[in-house]
């Protein structure tokens, strides 16, 4: 899913959506990542229930899907390590013209 352009529905359902082998550097920076209460193996009440349930929410990104056109030029800042002058930096872009997307990766 980290192939996929910035925007494009993903969604992942998992029973090991959180445990350490699910790292960051593993999936999308927007991709939604759904916990399965019980093993897939097999059909019950409970995968029915959480399938239906994520293919409703995979069908409501798509249909609300669309391309991300900025109207600004983007300026990218990111927030690791020290960010004391973004207080008063993030203004002064904009001021400029600029959008400002404060990213913590």
């Amino acid at each position: 899913m980290r192939d996929l352009p910035l925007g494009v529905p993903k969604l992942m359902v998992s029973t090991i959506a959180f445990a350490p082998v699910i790292t960051p550097e593993s999936v999308a920076n927007d991709q939604v990542i759904m916990q399965v209460p019980a093993d897939l193996w097999g059909l019950n009440v409970i995968t029915k229930y959480v399938l239906e349930t994520a293919a409703g929410a995979v069908t409501g990104m798509a249909e609300t899907h669309k391309e991300i056109v900025p109207e600004k030029p983007l300026v990218g800042v990111t927030t690791r390590g020290h960010c004391k002058f973004l207080n008063w930096m993030k203004p002064l872009l904009e001021q400029r013209g600029y959008e400002v997307i404060v990213s913590m990766q």
